[in-house]
């Protein structure tokens, strides 16, 4: 069935303007101020968007669904990680293909494409890369022919899933630079990280508490400088994820603004493919280390991922930084483990799992406590949770935007609806939530995904009734196939402004 929009406040990245969108076999066909619908002759379902934002789908460029680590799998599989996804305004992930060292890479993605068909929504992937040899190499080369353009590596968790050597990490940024794909790269120092934690441990620092402290800042920071230099010492451009820090952000605006000089002084050289972006969680916007020190165990190894929760201070400059466009993308790095699962660190820190549940919360929490306080605008909203991801990794203007021709996936945002995020509410398979308890404002009350209503939330007396939403049951995400040298990242042109 077609779907006419009626007097929404449209937003893109760019523009924001009171206006309707009919939809018709999961495309985008007319957008206008006032569409009759007695011009339309298919059957069609009117939703009166008065007063309501409408914007284009989210897009989560970093999970980690269904994820197999080396002790546990993670509560979610790809229908309930997906629905999660679906019920909270996110039309698109793009998930790492889990790979441990010694696993045949190439396998491990054949198997990951299996696995993934039964996702609620449209999603790609990122290769992952815990190797540097000839499997590795064969692995990405298939990736690319199976339409990924873009692959992971680790500074961080030596003798797990870090390369062995910088030369490796070199000739891993030229391969990336001479197929065009885009590497990211988790950036810690794993020669400290192990140091310091057992320094900790042995000291009788053993609870959550001692996480932080093992991670700190200058480990991230130091990683994130060596990575700059490398990236550019192959000519490859690179894009760092989960950024937690001032300290990063500083390193990062610097290197971006050097670019940019540079590009603007060689206007017609177009040999220079370094280039960086950014992105941060959703977690180190909302939420401190204090999480960390907690006396209840499961509140405290529940915040529990890496990079650590950082300071106040820190928290603030990430939402400035997403602001002046330094940071591009909010992500989640869902990583869904259960209480039971972190609880084997109950007596060893170093021995709690590392990642948080967040693919459901995204969207309204960063409206929540971005837009509703005015830290950004709902234009660079957009930018942050759908468009730059859209650009970045090869699916704009198929997504990431309201366009005549686009894919209709779109989410209808009630700026006056509120709810409190519990777990008892939430979809998503893990047996707690973060975020318990937090009173939030904009609620994604539709999600449209290509042209089909998979999510609807009756609002009663403002408060959204979220438990009770309708949610798709059926598997009728798509995988999206990316191009190989995408020119937003590829260029020489000055991407890295806002």
């Amino acid at each position: 069935m077609s779907i006419l929009l009626k007097n929404g406040i449209i937003v893109n990245d760019n523009e924001r303007f009171v206006g309707d969108i009919f939809i018709e076999s999961g495309k985008i066909v007319e957008i206008g101020r006032n569409i009759d619908p007695k011009n339309i002759s298919s059957d069609f379902k009117i939703l009166n968007c008065e007063g309501k934002y409408v914007i284009p789908g989210g897009i989560d460029p970093h999970t980690h669904i269904q994820m197999q680590g080396a002790v546990f799998r993670v509560a979610d599989d790809w229908f309930s990680g997906t629905r999660a996804a679906a019920a909270g305004g996110t039309t698109c992930v793009i998930d790492f293909v889990p790979v441990n060292k010694g696993e045949n890479p190439s396998t491990c993605l054949l198997n990951w494409e299996e696995v993934a068909k039964k996702s609620v929504i449209d999603y790609s992937f990122h290769m992952s890369c815990v190797d540097w040899n000839k499997d590795s190499r064969d692995a990405i080369e298939l990736a690319i022919s199976h339409g990924i353009n873009s692959t992971k590596v680790y500074l961080a968790y030596k003798d797990a899933l870090m390369l062995d050597s910088y030369k490796d990490f070199l000739e891993f940024f030229d391969f990336c630079a001479k197929h065009g794909i885009l590497p990211q790269v988790h950036c810690e120092d794993g020669d400290i990280i192990p140091f310091l934690q057992d320094k900790l441990f042995n000291s009788g620092e053993t609870s959550p508490s001692a996480h932080p402290k093992s991670r700190p800042s200058y480990v991230e920071a130091s990683a994130v400088q060596h990575c700059l230099s490398m990236a550019e010492a192959a000519n490859c451009p690179v894009y760092i994820v989960h950024n937690t820090c001032e300290e990063v952000i500083n390193i990062i605006e610097t290197c971006q603004q050097r670019i940019n000089t540079n590009n603007e002084q060689n206007h017609e050289e177009r040999n220079n493919k370094f280039n960086v972006f950014a992105e941060c969680t959703i977690s180190h916007l909302i939420f401190t280390d204090e999480m960390n020190n907690d006396l209840d165990f499961d509140i405290a190894a529940g915040a529990i991922l890496s990079p650590p929760l950082r300071k106040e201070k820190d928290m603030l400059a990430l939402w400035k930084a997403l602001k002046r466009g330094v940071i591009k993308t909010i992500c989640t790095d869902h990583c869904p483990w259960t209480l039971e699962q972190k609880r084997l660190g109950m007596n060893d820190f170093r021995k709690i799992v590392n990642g948080v549940p967040s693919i459901e919360e995204r969207m309204t929490l960063a409206w929540s406590m971005g837009v509703e306080k005015g830290l950004i605008t709902p234009e660079e909203y957009v930018a942050a949770t759908s468009t730059n991801a859209a650009k970045i990794f090869g699916f704009y203007p198929k997504k990431g935007t309201i366009k005549i021709g686009s894919d209709a996936d779109i989410v209808i945002i009630d700026p006056n609806a509120k709810r409190v995020i519990t777990k008892s509410d939430q979809f998503c398979a893990a047996d707690f939530n973060l975020f318990e308890g937090i009173e939030v404002k904009g609620i994604p009350v539709t999600t449209i995904s290509n042209g089909k209503i998979i999510w609807n939330c009756e609002v009663i007396d403002g408060i959204a009734q979220y438990k009770n939403g309708f949610i798709t049951d059926e598997s009728q995400g798509h995988f999206i196939k990316r191009n190989t040298f995408e020119p937003y990242v590829y260029s020489s042109n000055k991407t890295n402004k806002k």
